[in-house]
């Protein structure tokens, strides 16, 4: 796969989440609509195997109908990363070569073995996400589409970056080492 072939499938992936606001739809319309000409096949990819859903809103309880396709999330994190090292060469002024790890708060995985435990530890890590970063400023010409926050912690990683994608995707990049609690 190539890296646009990569960028457009992380376009897709954000500007069709459940979570995205309208300008997310607008891309759809406009950018991937014109890459999906070009490569039909990108959508014909993402959409084997999907499933007509319902979900609810946590936050409002309203439910809506949508689209369960099957995520890709080798190429997805892989994109995240990009995403999050290109963040922290623009706040810092120089890469990161360390270590790094990613997590979206927006994606689901409803058919692992362990799916309540993911859903449970993703809901844990968005809630303390929130009450982290509340304090620190958000950075971004246009918080509509994307803004991101940065966490410099007392011990633990190098610093702590929440990305905010279309609305309500949002995810976090730890750079350095994670400790568990043990």
């Amino acid at each position: 796969m190539t890296k646009s072939g990569d960028d457009e499938y992380f376009l897709y992936v954000l500007s069709t989440s459940i979570t995205s606001n309208e300008i997310a739809l607008a891309q759809v319309q406009t950018k991937l609509g014109r890459a999906i000409a070009r490569r039909p096949a990108l959508t014909t990819s993402l959409l084997e195997g999907s499933k007509d859903c319902w979900v609810r809103d946590s936050a409002t309880g309203a439910v809506h109908e949508a689209t369960q396709f099957a995520l890709d999330g080798e190429r997805f994190s892989k994109s995240l990363e990009l995403v999050a090292k290109g963040i922290y060469f623009h706040h810092f002024g120089e890469r990161w070569e360390g270590k790094l790890h990613v997590r979206a708060d927006f994606i689901d995985f409803p058919h692992e073995p362990n799916a309540a435990d993911i859903q449970e530890a993703r809901m844990a890590l968005a809630s303390y996400a929130d009450e982290l970063f509340k304090v620190e400023p958000k950075h971004g010409s246009n918080p509509d589409v994307f803004w991101y926050q940065v966490h410099t912690p007392c011990e633990g990683p190098r610093c702590l970056l929440r990305m905010g994608f279309f609305g309500g995707s949002r995810a976090i990049a730890f750079f350095g080492e994670l400790r568990t609690r043990g």
